[in-house]
């Protein structure tokens, strides 16, 4: 009979142990189970080019991402869960950290992210500076577009922000889009009457810096104007010669006589009348005829579409 006491309060003490050790705001063991789940990225373009930015994936690039976590409410902090945290994408597309340590999703069940993105990383040699997270205020990049620009020119990708997501093993999708607008010209003769015969020099006036809002890639103040040149040697013909270097600059109006042509050593200055957009493609069309340069403008998608036009 001792014997039988003595063990049933050996087994009462050790249920109460184990009470003692649980409680209800502590992690199952099916959560246990999942402690070391990797967060996970994949990625394409909502709207896309055949110029700068090839295919429907950023490749060969580098990504920041900010990551805020939280229960309840989101809300910055001078210190979150990730702060433009690198990112590497291969020339396939594929997304990895590039410190080779992966952020794991946290054990505590109902754990909220919500994750802001940009490309390339701001770095000094491609004109991109962050202004960190504050308590209570999100992070921004400060732009500086070149006005002398070449094929690597950087075109600034930001990501529609992902949220309200919960711990899974899917990758989580980050939709880049275009922050700029690109610019581009063509010109052309009428069969009678011009003598014109070639082109040398392009000149836009417009800003060259800018602070960019991550939740949405709009620039909430533009600044500091500056003369973007483009030089060449494009024969003027009767057929429409494209320009073949593209600018990029910010999505905004462009102001009086900001746009100048050199033709035959003279130059010729007008005011476009559409409205740059991100992501889109504003082409300005000149056509040299007898009675002076007509110009005309057609608006488009990285993909195609509506039209405007201006004469000098």
């Amino acid at each position: 009979m001792k014997t039988l006491v003595l063990s049933m309060i050996s087994i009462a003490a050790t249920i109460a142990a184990m009470t003692a050790c649980t409680s209800e705001s502590d992690p199952i063991n099916e959560i246990d189970a999942e402690v070391n789940v990797p967060i996970n990225f994949g990625q394409s373009i909502n709207l896309f080019t055949k110029a700068i930015a090839t295919g429907d994936k950023l490749t060969s690039t580098t990504i920041g991402i900010w990551g805020i976590e939280y229960s309840d409410v989101a809300s910055w902090k001078a210190t979150n869960f990730m702060d433009n945290l690198s990112l590497t994408v291969d020339n396939t597309g594929g997304i990895t950290y590039t410190s080779g340590t992966s952020k794991y999703y946290s054990i505590v069940p109902e754990t909220k992210y919500d994750f802001y993105a940009y490309s390339p990383i701001a770095s000094e040699s491609n004109g991109l500076i962050v202004n960190a997270a504050t308590a209570g205020n999100a992070p921004t990049i400060k732009v500086t577009i070149p006005t002398t620009q070449t094929s690597s020119i950087t075109d600034i990708m930001y990501a529609t922000p992902s949220k309200n997501n919960t711990k899974s093993t899917t990758g989580i999708n980050l939709a880049f889009q275009h922050a700029l607008a690109q610019l581009k010209f063509t010109i052309k003769k009428e069969a009678e009457g011009s003598n014109a015969s070639n082109l040398t020099a392009i000149k836009v006036h417009a800003n060259t810096v800018g602070i960019m809002n991550l939740n949405d890639g709009k620039f909430s103040s533009t600044e500091t104007p500056g003369d973007f040149s483009i030089t060449t040697s494009t024969s003027i013909t009767t057929s429409p010669s494209p320009i073949d270097s593209p600018l990029l600059v910010f999505p905004e109006d462009l102001g009086n006589n900001s746009v100048t042509f050199t033709i035959d050593g003279k130059e010729y200055a007008f005011t476009p009348t559409a409205t740059l957009t991100a992501g889109k493609i504003t082409t300005i069309n000149v056509t040299i005829s007898s009675t002076g340069i007509t110009f005309t403008q057609s608006l488009t998608d990285w993909t195609n579409e509506t039209e405007g036009s201006g004469t000098i």
